[in-house]
């Protein structure tokens, strides 16, 4: 996400006074030769193509 502070105030926006927002993250291990299960090969995959081309469309993050 190039923007979390500028989607979290979105949301902020979107949701009712008494609503909640959950944000949920995965716990990966760090080094890639630990990474031979499915999820981690997912992981690193979809960090990958898509995560690393969108950090490099959006330069102009500050």
């Amino acid at each position: 996400m190039p923007y979390p502070i500028e989607a979290l105030k979105k949301m902020r926006d979107v949701v009712s006074i008494d609503g909640a927002i959950l944000i949920g993250d995965v716990s990966m291990k760090e080094k890639l030769e630990e990474k031979n299960d499915f999820a981690g090969k997912l992981y690193y995959n979809f960090s990958v193509l898509l995560c690393l081309p969108q950090s490099i469309n959006h330069t102009n993050y500050t």
